[in-house]
């Protein structure tokens, strides 16, 4: 797995697991710094990683990873949407996801008039907390904002979307079953707004997170995105500061949509078949299998979410939601919220570049927003359907 603030929880677990069991040893392996290489060196060369967190299309296309009803696994429990598809397949579930927040520098929020109560629903009430902080404190960046990486804009930008369009926070139309940028117009005419107004950081394309947890604690600005994966970087470096948290508002009033988690973690099983074995080493085969098939399901078991989401080790949103009433609650807050059930992105050889150049040109004003929108949805599903990588994509099976 893919080492980062939150998997001190599963080594626990794991070693928990391995102390209980004579018969099954789990070796984890833990990699922050060249995971996605690590990862392929180790499935092309040898036979001893059964279960992985997915990372790339590319994986599916050399068939290292295998439905999880070829072993058989139990996923009975699994009733929230968390099944990770590949057309009709499901190759993993969503082990842990995230669900962006804006959080607030609650001080400055007071001492701009804003009530310690009040949440902003649209983007046009965070328009009014940013330009109220702005008034009182003219050299605070209201919104310190990070747009450089795809997911960001899904979490940002993608999430204020879905009020507008029957669209996740990835743009992917679940109705007519392509991407669809209409529902960003409002979107980016009000992110334009706080650009113009200087509301929000002007570097948003190639800011760092580093910047942005230095600019928040020395308090050059009030509110910053964050999601539940950077948990422990908050309470450690920004101890001391009352802070709040709350959801991504929507372009305009909501109408009964869901909010949607997004950065899912995916835990997928090595494909390890091969055909006209042996009796006997088909029978190894079958053991190990069975083996793999265990750990798994310990894995889904709520007994282990559980677990890990008390201790703040996980976020697996199909079990039970664990508060510990501190400030930082709001960031297992996940009333509802979500996951993208017929969503391809994570399955498609995309260009993150093209989304990425027109959205921030419109929100600069650099072009029209109108002709940026539809020159945007033309050229991405232009670039999805013209690339042979994507071929083996059946397209019209993601859709609700």
């Amino acid at each position: 797995m893919k080492k980062n603030e939150i998997t001190e929880g599963i080594s626990e677990v794991v070693k928990k697991y391995n102390a209980n069991n004579d018969d099954i040893y789990i070796n984890l392996i833990l990699n922050s710094t060249d995971y996605t290489n690590l990862l392929y060196t180790k499935l092309a060369n040898d036979n001893k990683i059964d279960i992985f967190e997915y990372s790339e299309k590319t994986l599916l296309e050399k068939e290292f990873i295998q439905p999880l009803e070829k072993i058989n696994i139990d996923i009975s429990n699994i009733t929230d949407n968390s099944t990770f598809l590949y057309n009709d397949d499901i190759v993993g579930i969503k082990y842990g996801s995230a669900m962006p927040k804006i959080m607030y520098n609650n001080e400055v929020l007071v001492k701009s008039g804003i009530s310690s109560n009040f949440i902003p629903s649209t983007l046009d009430e965070l328009i009014y907390m940013q330009q109220k902080i702005k008034n009182t404190f003219p050299n605070i960046i209201p919104l310190d904002l990070s747009l450089n990486y795809i997911h960001d804009i899904f979490s940002i930008l993608g999430t204020s979307a879905t009020s507008e369009n029957s669209t996740y926070p990835t743009f992917w139309n679940y109705k007519t079953g392509e991407y669809d940028y209409n529902g960003l117009t409002l979107v980016v005419e009000k992110f334009k707004e706080m650009y113009d107004k200087n509301l929000i950081s002007l570097d948003f394309e190639d800011k760092t997170t580093e910047e942005i947890f230095n600019n928040f604690k020395s308090e050059k600005s009030a509110m910053m995105i964050t999601n539940y994966y950077q948990k422990y970087s908050i309470r450690d470096r920004l101890e001391g500061i009352d802070v709040r948290f709350s959801n991504i508002p929507f372009a305009s009033k909501n109408s009964g949509k869901l909010y949607y988690y997004t950065y899912p973690r995916i835990l997928v099983i090595a494909n390890h078949q091969e055909e006209n074995i042996s009796e006997e080493k088909a029978k190894m085969k079958e053991k190990h299998y069975d083996a793999v098939k265990e750990v798994y399901e310990w894995l889904l078991s709520k007994d282990t979410t559980a677990y890990l989401e008390k201790n703040d080790n996980n976020f697996a949103t199909f079990s039970d939601n664990y508060l510990n009433q501190d400030m930082y609650d709001g960031l297992n807050d996940n009333k509802d919220y979500n996951h993208s059930l017929k969503d391809p992105t994570e399955v498609l050889v995309g260009n993150s570049n093209i989304v990425k150049s027109y959205i921030f040109a419109m929100i600069k004003g650099e072009i029209d927003i109108e002709n940026g929108i539809m020159n945007l949805k033309t050229e991405m599903n232009n670039f999805i359907n013209n690339n042979d990588r994507n071929k083996d994509i059946q397209l019209d099976k993601y859709k609700e």
